[in-house]
């Protein structure tokens, strides 16, 4: 009996690491960013510049791609950039590296789609930027299940309102609570901290009322 219950739970395990494996990286076609995520992405950025994670169909429509064999990491980026990133270890460098080149100000703006594991180094770099926690867990390309794990949405330079008002609907938002004001420009809703706390979700028709996680 004992040993039944050994080669279950093995088994159990096994078709975990499976499950989750797949959601390591985005850099495959049957990984790519969902519909539902795509068309908000495109409607909120007004065109996508740069997808540094390209699978290799590219089927993100921007106006440049770099797939794994141009090593993202190693280019130039530039203009509106949409990324979702390998996932597992090799993420918190595409962080790093998009972190840097807003900060050197070649991307004028951006969006990424990361798994909210708030508990990692990797995603408290992002800390000073507005996120927005996916309502359940979205279903990524062709996979059969939805993914183990809930996701964020990331924005850089892209007015608060704007970003509402595209995300607001499948999304509760949080912009980070006001200790950097001092050093934003008045009125200026791009910056980070334009808004502290979570946001009122609105969709299309308007205000929805506010929702939670």
């Amino acid at each position: 009996m004992t040993a039944t219950r050994e080669t279950r739970r093995r088994e159990a395990e096994a078709g975990s690491a499976r499950r989750l494996a797949v959601h390591f990286s985005s850099a495959t076609a049957e990984w790519t960013t969902p519909p539902a995520v795509l068309t908000r992405v495109v409607q909120c950025l007004g065109g996508i510049d740069l997808d540094p994670c390209a699978d290799a169909a590219c089927t993100v429509p921007a106006a440049q791609h770099f797939t794994p064999a141009d090593d993202g990491l190693a280019q130039w980026w530039s203009g509106r950039v949409y990324m979702n990133p390998p996932y597992g270890r090799p993420i918190a460098a595409w962080i790093g590296k998009l972190l840097n080149e807003v900060a050197a100000g070649h991307v004028s703006a951006a969006i990424a789609l990361v798994p909210a594991r708030t508990d990692t180094a990797w995603f408290r770099r992002l800390d000073g930027w507005p996120v927005a926690f996916w309502h359940g867990r979205l279903r990524f390309g062709q996979a059969p299940h939805a993914a183990p794990f809930p996701s964020a949405v990331v924005w850089i330079r892209i007015p608060v309102d704007h970003f509402a008002a595209t995300f607001g609907a499948v999304a509760t938002i949080y912009a980070p609570l006001p200790d950097a004001v001092a050093s934003s420009t008045p009125g200026d809703t791009s910056t980070p901290w334009a808004v502290s706390g979570p946001l009122q979700n609105r969709g299309p028709a308007g205000p929805a009322g506010p929702r939670v996680l």
